[in-house]
């Protein structure tokens, strides 16, 4: 049996009004407010020096884990925007908040995966072994390897925030054909 499918994509059944949804402005907003609140919450987490401070480090990471899943989705909503209709202007507006957005979240993860990493080795197997982090354990201790070998929070941000400028000073050079 063979399936025929549009070639026209049903955004509106997403979020009505395409890349003037005032439910997509919302959900960006939202997300922007998730964000923020994730760093206000990294600010004051400090690198876990005992076993029970597995909450606070769960707490962490099913935040951000939301916090990515949800940029994903917007992300990619706004590239079937931009595909749909590459003269949308609107479109690339959202793609440069997308843009900042990313940049922000990646800035706040990159400082808990430093936080993480920074934590003793006894300390940091206690912590995988408890129920709440077990099934991570593999990706925990991804995350840690890898961020050992960043450089400290301030130059990763630095860095995130340079390629932010790059990425939009790339957009504002590109010529529509």
């Amino acid at each position: 049996m063979s399936h025929t499918y549009s070639e026209v994509w049903d955004l509106e059944s997403i979020f009505p009004g395409g890349s003037h949804s005032t439910e997509f402005q919302h959900h960006l907003d939202q997300l922007r407010s998730q964000t923020a609140d994730f760093s206000r919450k990294l600010e004051d987490f400090q690198t876990p020096k005992k076993a029970d401070d597995v909450g606070m480090v769960a707490e962490l990471i099913n935040q951000a884990k939301n916090i990515k899943m949800n940029v994903t989705q917007a992300g990619g909503f706004v590239s079937c925007l931009e595909a749909q209709d590459m003269t949308d202007k609107q479109a690339n507006v959202l793609r440069s908040r997308m843009t900042h957005l990313i940049a922000e979240f990646s800035t706040a993860f990159n400082t808990l995966q430093q936080k993480l990493a920074k934590t003793n080795d006894s300390v940091w197997n206690d912590l995988i072994q408890h129920p709440k982090l077990q099934e991570l354990t593999f990706i925990l201790n991804e995350w840690r390897r890898k961020a050992k070998e960043k450089l400290s929070e301030t130059e990763e941000a630095l860095i995130e925030s340079l390629a932010v400028d790059d990425i939009m000073a790339g957009d504002r050079c590109m010529i529509p054909l």
